[in-house]
């Protein structure tokens, strides 16, 4: 096997991976609160904790990789990623636990600068759709893991076994990066480099616009999944094994967004036919009897359009941004985890009001939303 089919195998099961430690926790919600003795909403702040970690460290880490070495920062960043995994192994204290979880999501922030830099590869053109399909199948099977191993080795389990696997995922990935290009201005000061990437948010529309496509996905992708384990645990009485066995049903998303450039350029050109078809799946979803079945074919098809949307708004970002990937990898991913704190944290207090149909129905404004800056950038062209 050449050294390019390598890395083409390679990177996207160690993005996956990275980013699946984002996703251990959703399963184990009521586990933890139990273990703890918390309150179900005191548990999920334990990941809104993570993505507030993930947040800081792309608006104040990723965009200087831009200007200096990236093995440097990617390095870092597992190494934050590491002593997180080992706080929440070890750690019974929860403030000491909101400190693993937030250094979980500080490393996870790893995964768009990879991204970010591949994406501009000419020999890895179409890496962007391997490696998101790589994420999604590591967050899909992050929750199985998480469900399963929870049975035989408690909850806490599933991040030691993540601890050695980061280990090596890192020595993978530090050894065969390159470094950047030897043109790049090394004199930019750090608070210059902060300075560009928020007034490229607040200055250019384009970066605006598809940022805010990536929080309100982000913030219904957290939404349903936050609260799908609880829903399915309380109202059709499922096991956590078999709760595991559901969130495979997203696998079906991590096809789509391997083929997704061919997709996107055949059946859905336009992000308007991505946000109208989230809108009838919602309505449908919310509509339609309680039924496991259209459940199941609706976790399938949400996912794959999540992951849809997520891929093309990457792609059309980047190539507004040559020689800036960084940068728009800290703009957009920002906003994107953004909408999943904002998404977990919300939902679950909605879930608490208005149950599923609840947290459904905000999802469905969000689209809506979308639907109508969409039409109105249309028409403005």
């Amino acid at each position: 096997m050449t050294k390019d089919k390598l890395t083409i195998i390679a990177i996207p099961i160690i993005c996956g991976l990275t980013a699946a430690n984002m996703y251990y926790i959703q399963p184990l919600f009521l586990k933890i609160s139990e273990s703890l003795g918390i309150t179900y909403v005191q548990s999920t702040n334990l990941f809104t904790a993570q993505l507030i970690g993930n947040v800081l460290s792309l608006i104040f880490f990723i965009p200087v990789a831009d200007v200096i070495d990236r093995r440097k920062i990617i390095g870092a960043l597992y190494i934050c990623l590491c002593t997180g995994l080992f706080l929440v192994y070890f750690s019974t204290n929860f403030n000491i636990l909101l400190g693993g979880y937030a250094l979980i999501g500080v490393g996870a922030s790893s995964v768009p600068l990879i991204i970010a830099f591949y994406n501009r590869d000419k020999k890895h053109e179409n890496i962007i759709g391997y490696i998101m399909g790589g994420v999604l199948l590591g967050i899909i099977g992050s929750r199985f893991a998480s469900g399963i191993l929870s049975n035989f080795l408690g909850w806490r389990g599933i991040y030691i076994v993540s601890f050695f696997l980061m280990l090596l995922g890192a020595t993978f990935v530090l050894k065969n990066m390159k470094p950047n290009s030897e043109d790049k201005e090394k004199n930019i000061s750090y608070l210059n480099v902060i300075r560009s990437n928020i007034m490229a948010t607040l200055e250019d529309r384009s970066v605006r616009l598809y940022c805010f496509y990536g929080f309100a996905t982000m913030f219904s992708f957290t939404a349903f999944w936050t609260n799908i384990a609880t829903y399915l645990d309380q109202s059709l009485d499922f096991s956590t094994t078999e709760i595991a066995l559901f969130s495979l049903l997203g696998v079906l998303g991590a096809l789509v967004a391997i083929y997704a450039p061919v997709i996107t350029g055949s059946i859905f050109k336009t992000s308007l036919r991505l946000f109208m078809t989230g809108i009838a799946l919602l309505a449908c979803a919310i509509a339609l009897p309680n039924s496991l079945i259209w459940l199941g074919g609706f976790t399938a098809l949400f996912d794959a359009l999540i992951q849809l949307i997520h891929v093309s708004n990457q792609k059309k970002l980047y190539s507004r941004s040559k020689e800036k990937e960084a940068q728009a990898a800290s703009n957009y991913m920002t906003f994107f985890m953004l909408g999943g704190a904002a998404g977990g944290f919300t939902s679950s207090i909605v879930y608490t009001i208005s149950s599923w149909n609840g947290v459904l129905t905000m999802c469905l404004g969000l689209f809506l939303l979308m639907v109508i800056i969409e039409r109105k950038k249309y028409a403005e062209y």
